[in-house]
């Protein structure tokens, strides 16, 4: 039997490019790909093994603080959050303006409203453009 197996869907865990931990894509019976509610693929992780105490050894010099680094990955994961909410949102600025018959909307433009409004969630300043302003016009009209 492999090293990493899953007794409950009886098939291998694996572990490929970027992946933490080994896991399984969960399927049916006849071999499909199962999703969850949101039309995300379900997955099967492979639970963490508990790690093993170490001894203790006796230490000659001060411990020294470390700089935690966990701190620079959550602001830029936060910044990655809010570029991607940034760009959704701009999306539905997008839709709505097209629905509205607003017929020169470019990819670009759709970037710059994204831009906008990462502006917006950083600074809390309404950037002043044309796109942002036929957006509020559109606001300003649903109920």
């Amino acid at each position: 039997m492999a090293e990493h197996y899953c007794e409950e869907h009886q098939t291998e865990w694996f572990k490929r490019g970027k992946m933490r931990n080994y896991a399984h894509p969960i399927t049916d019976k006849e071999g499909n790909q199962l999703y969850s509610g949101e039309g995300k693929p379900l997955w099967c992780s492979e639970p963490e093994a508990e790690p093993s105490p170490q001894p203790l050894q006796s230490v000659s010099s001060p411990i020294k603080a470390e700089t935690p680094q966990v701190r620079v990955r959550d602001d830029a994961t936060r910044v990655s959050i809010e570029r991607q909410k940034a760009l959704d949102i701009s999306k539905d600025w997008a839709i709505a303006l097209l629905e509205s018959g607003k017929k020169d909307l470019s990819g670009t433009s759709i970037i710059q409203l994204a831009k906008a409004f990462e502006n917006y969630l950083n600074t809390g300043n309404v950037p002043d453009s044309p796109l942002v302003k036929e957006v509020q016009k559109l606001d300003k009209k649903e109920p």
